[in-house]
């Protein structure tokens, strides 16, 4: 899955894997790891998606950080340095997220959507997330 061919998610799929990843990325920098991904599979019983963080052993150590610096100087061949903080990590990881799992327009959104004044949308980007799915 590549934001090329994503997978698209209805509203409630959608705000239950945003509060998850909002959370997990959230609890994951405070511990100060990076360099984590999001594995996918299908229960091959039930039909439904199961995710999971997975690669999350690495931390923002001394020689994560030299290394950062390093690229950041030059080092990379002009690059953008692959080694980030894990607060870039995390705002990478969930902008990612938002690409490989966009929201299917529903019938009725269509519908409603039109209806409803821009200014009341309330449209709220991942880096502002969701508190949880409710």
């Amino acid at each position: 899955m590549t934001h090329l061919a994503p997978f698209h998610l209805r509203e409630h799929g959608k705000r239950i894997l945003r509060g998850a990843i909002w959370n997990d990325t959230k609890f994951l920098q405070s511990v100060n790891v990076m360099d984590y991904s999001l594995l996918v599979g299908v229960d091959d019983d039930t039909k439904e998606l199961v995710l999971g963080v997975v690669d999350y052993i690495r931390t923002f150590t001394w020689d994560k950080r030299i290394e950062s610096l390093f690229k950041d100087l030059g080092g990379a061949g002009g690059k953008t340095p692959t080694i980030v903080t894990p607060k870039q990590y995390k705002q990478r990881f969930r902008s990612a997220m938002e690409r490989y799992f966009p929201l299917v327009m529903s019938f009725l959104s269509t519908i409603i959507t039109p209806l409803i004044p821009p200014c009341c949308l309330g449209t709220r980007s991942m880096d502002e997330g969701t508190r949880g799915a409710r």
